[in-house]
């Protein structure tokens, strides 16, 4: 083969590549766990939103998958590994991977937040009344011990209660636990598990059984409703393909317009996807608790790395809020 064919050759042989990278759908993989704390995925799911977003800024050959993945640090290790895109998971993990990550090629950065719901520390065991009355005997089911959202605020509230240097006073009595599994095992009264930190809807339904009583509320500790699932991604992913960051914020923000103001299908949607124990009436009335929320704009994130550069969970913390989002967030009224 001539010079000139080669070089012929080699064009095309590129220029094909080319042509067949440009046919490849853009593909985001999207990690969410059960629960109302993931609602707005699932509408955005169910909606297309994402789709739609990204349609409306040219971008129509999409492939977007939602897996399920239960574990904080499960989300996180799949990240690094290029496994997935989007991970929507608790503020503690997130914090532990942005502080870790930081300055690395892999540093992440949070999109938006996804909920901000009040968790319920809820027990069967009679003689606890506070934290201060739980013993060697009972066993606190929380999503992931030490890490999770509840696990911090467990954490928190024991400062509060035992003082400066106590925060770990209770860690021993935790126990991981799936969220389905723990609102089997309260209810039961047939396992280790006496009580269960938690989010809605199980807190909601652990409530209405006969002999369970709420100990210890978020709002206590935080002194309001704090954020609890944030959805975040690497800078990589931002820099590669900048259309997904805004198409995902703007179909957050539509998922939280369409739960708002329509309870009843967001009800319907999520139960045809979840198959949650409640009816669809309880949730549409359970959607309208003023201390649920699905606002994009984050709270109290900053009491949480605060904390947990404290006790020595991350080895930095944000000097703003900002510092943990990617810039398309950076005008909400955070915190």
């Amino acid at each position: 083969m001539t010079r000139r064919g080669v070089v012929a050759l080699l064009a095309a042989l590129v220029l094909g590549a080319a042509a067949a990278s440009a046919a490849e759908p853009l593909r985001i993989r999207i990690a969410r766990a059960p629960g109302l704390a993931f609602m707005p995925i699932y509408v955005v799911q169910h909606e297309r939103l994402i789709e739609r977003r990204l349609a409306a800024a040219g971008i129509t050959d999409t492939a977007i998958e939602y897996r399920e993945v239960i574990s904080g640090n499960d989300m996180n290790a799949a990240l690094l590994a290029g496994d997935l895109d989007i991970a929507c998971g608790g503020v503690p993990p997130f914090l532990i991977l942005w502080a870790r990550a930081l300055g690395t090629p892999q540093e992440v950065r949070a999109i938006a937040a996804v909920s901000a719901l009040q968790s319920v520390l809820l027990t069967r065991s009679p003689t606890v009344n506070t934290i201060r009355d739980f013993t060697e005997r009972d066993r606190i089911a929380v999503a992931a011990v030490r890490a999770s959202q509840v696990a911090i605020l467990l954490q928190m509230a024991a400062v509060q209660t035992f003082g400066e240097g106590q925060h770990a006073k209770l860690d021993a009595l935790t126990v991981s636990l799936p969220q389905p599994e723990s609102l089997t095992a309260l209810l039961s009264g047939r396992t280790e598990i006496t009580a269960h930190f938690t989010v809605p809807p199980y807190s909601y339904l652990e409530a209405k059984a006969p002999g369970i009583r709420a100990v210890l509320r978020s709002r206590d500790v935080l002194g309001g409703v704090g954020t609890v699932i944030v959805g975040y991604a690497t800078a990589r992913l931002r820099a590669r393909h900048p259309a997904v960051v805004p198409a995902l914020l703007g179909a957050l923000e539509d998922a939280g317009r369409l739960i708002r103001d329509d309870p009843e299908r967001a009800a319907a949607v999520y139960l045809a996807m979840a198959k949650e124990p409640i009816s669809a009436a309880e949730l549409a009335t359970l959607l309208r608790d003023p201390d649920l929320s699905y606002d994009v704009a984050p709270a109290a994130t900053g009491k949480f790395s605060d904390f947990m550069f404290k006790i020595g969970s991350v080895p930095r913390r944000p000097e703003r809020w900002q510092d943990l989002f990617f810039p398309e967030a950076h005008g909400l009224p955070g915190s």
